[in-house]
């Protein structure tokens, strides 16, 4: 059984408690609230949605949780946002998972399987697959589909809720929750309709010329998929809950080249280099094959660092060491690099070595997250948690204010025995994720320990209110 089917009774078992649950339709069980425009109002329970999706997905150990990964990824992600006509705070998640996929949820949610970053060529086409998703969620698409399903009933519009987020992720758990609900006469329901699917294209495509991809990547990379299509009996995940034709692929290449005249030539250029590194990392966070990576497109200082990290696992340690410090020499000190070589330290047993060099490249890189947090991952490992606290609670009053830099601190003050400062900063690193049910959890459960003064306590009670309060 592989892990997506071992997940599957869990998520199937998951949306019946969802639509079960009194709490997210109201004890009245009335339709959500219409806005001026005719949109569901649904705002709070759409999160419930994502925040129990998420969560699940995280418990099973779906979720990649790496700070290179984040890092990269947050960084397109806000390239896309502020491209938008309509700017979101996406909260991107990556998922392990090795289908070819992606899906939105509102009001601000994107899932991203690591399989479509291991098989998009370039950044531009994993660009091209997160700006239609966007698309979707600016476009209200998801609103739109359950204004279409008001007539069914409260239950009813539950479950096609929870069969368009199931069905965004994988089509046969929709097919399945939505059966145990509803007629087969709604079965349309899970699937965004072609005129709606043809709309977050043609706004994908806009998004891509002014955030600085290529437009045409889009096009491209749905070309590729539906060639998948016709060689395999199953086709991607993505075709079978985004349907692809020729006619669509046609207009979406048209579309580009008219829009081509938009792109500002201002805008940096995606680096080949950080792509086909990231794609490295991925690969090695799921266990997926380097070689298969290995292209004639492949950048050389991407063959080498592969080779290097070949060298790392087979441990060849001076050749590894060695071929790495030419890459920092010859290319730059990229976190990857950085990264390999601090673990080759490791390996050898030389802790304060590997301290030296994340040190002396935090002078380099003052507020990249993946380098803190490693550094300060190492601190805690070589039992210096009040340097690790020092240098995290720095940089956050700094203004830094990633999740995972709450987290690592989290763990810090846990291996200092201050339990509810290990609380705050978990509900913190729950917070900033959205999920802020886990957050109210923590703050809660950090009023129980003595590490807190009462000033502290008052101020922890005050933010369980406000969120409570926005909790409704």
């Amino acid at each position: 059984m592989t892990p997506r089917q071992a997940l599957r009774p869990r998520l199937m078992g998951l949306m019946l408690l969802l639509l079960a649950a009194p709490s997210l339709w109201g004890d009245d069980r009335q339709l959500p609230e219409l806005a001026a425009d005719g949109l569901y109002v649904l705002g709070e329970r759409y999160n419930d949605y994502a925040e129990s999706l998420i969560q699940n997905l995280r418990r099973y150990g779906r979720l990649i949780n790496d700070p290179v990964v984040s890092d990269f990824m947050d960084h397109l992600s806000d390239r896309i946002s502020s491209a938008s006509d309509t700017p979101l705070k996406l909260r991107l998640f990556v998922i392990n998972d090795d289908s070819i996929n992606a899906f939105a949820m509102p009001p601000n949610y994107v899932g991203v399987n690591t399989g479509l970053i291991l098989n998009a060529r370039d950044e531009d086409e994993l660009a091209a697959v997160i700006a239609h998703e966007v698309s979707h969620l600016t476009l209200h698409h998801i609103d739109r589909a359950m204004k279409e399903a008001e007539k069914l009933g409260p239950v009813t519009t539950g479950a096609i809720l929870a069969a368009l987020i199931l069905g965004a992720y994988d089509p046969t758990l929709a097919e399945a929750a939505i059966a145990t609900t509803i007629a087969a006469n709604i079965q349309s329901q899970l699937s965004f309709s072609r005129g709606s699917e043809e709309e977050a294209d043609r706004t994908g495509i806009r998004i891509l010329v002014h955030a600085g991809y290529d437009p045409m990547a889009m096009a491209e990379f749905f070309q590729r998929l539906l060639d998948n299509e016709s060689l395999n009996a199953k086709a991607p995940v993505f075709v079978r809950t985004h349907p692809l034709t020729a006619d669509r692929i046609a207009e979406a290449r048209t579309r580009a080249e008219k829009l081509r005249r938009e792109y500002d030539p201002t805008l940096a250029p995606p680096d080949p280099v950080a792509f086909a590194l990231l794609q490295v990392r991925v690969a090695r966070r799921t266990g997926a094959s380097l070689q298969r990576l290995i292209t004639p497109t492949t950048p050389t200082l991407v063959r080498r660092y592969v080779r290097a990290l070949h060298d790392l696992d087979a441990g060849r340690l001076d050749t590894a060491r060695a071929a790495l410090e030419e890459l920092i020499r010859d290319d730059s000190p990229r976190i990857p690099y950085l990264l390999a070589l601090s673990e080759l330290y490791k390996q050898r047993g030389d802790y304060p070595a590997a301290l030296r060099l994340l040190r002396r490249y935090l002078d380099y890189y003052p507020n990249n997250v993946p380098l803190i947090t490693y550094y300060a991952d190492m601190l805690i490992e070589e039992d210096q948690s009040p340097q690790a606290v020092e240098l995290l609670e720095r940089h956050i009053k700094s203004g830094l204010k990633e999740p995972v830099l709450f987290l690592t601190l989290s763990r810090a003050y846990a291996n200092l025995g201050r339990q509810g400062r290990a609380h705050v900063m978990l509900s913190n690193y729950y917070f900033l994720l959205g999920e802020y049910k886990l957050s109210l959890k923590e703050l809660t459960l950090s009023l129980s320990y003595e590490d807190l003064d009462k000033q502290e306590k008052k101020l922890i009670r005050k933010k369980i209110e406000a969120i409570t309060d926005n909790l409704g």
